[in-house]
């Protein structure tokens, strides 16, 4: 059985608001000390977007959480992972449309099944980039 406090409770808002928002005024209050900390945050962010939270939570001697919640409630700001994509020169684009061109034929002949092996390796000249270390906030 439902207690009749816990529906009371819940029927005023909804009544009030309309919906499940919560009232005006009914948050809990910002601490004073936040607003200095945010204006730091978006300066520190500006000089060096790479710089790890956890690093910045250390140095004002506040949680990561709140770190966090300022980075990405105050400011609005979204961590950036930087993605690998291959860079399409024009001389790139036309060799892709002759092969493209190449295989629908191959596709209409039925000879796309034809599989052909090789011993050879193909080596990758640029370095090796680690995704996890290079994040954007």
């Amino acid at each position: 059985m439902v207690n009749k406090m816990f529906i009371c409770r819940c029927k005023k808002p909804l009544q009030e608001t309309g919906g499940t928002t919560r009232l005006p005024g009914t948050e809990r209050p910002r601490s004073v000390t936040i607003m200095p900390l945010i204006k730091a945050m978006e300066n520190k962010i500006r000089r060096n977007p790479t710089r790890p939270m956890r690093t910045v939570a250390k140095e004002y001697n506040v949680s990561k959480q709140t770190i966090s919640n300022i980075v990405k409630v105050d400011l609005g700001l979204k961590p950036y992972k930087i993605q690998k994509s291959q860079f399409l020169s024009k001389a790139t684009k036309k060799k892709r449309h002759e092969r493209s061109k190449i295989l629908i034929s191959r596709l209409a002949n039925n000879t796309h099944f034809v599989v052909i092996y090789s011993d050879e390796k193909l080596f990758d000249v640029s370095p090796k980039f680690n995704h996890q270390n290079d994040k954007r906030s």
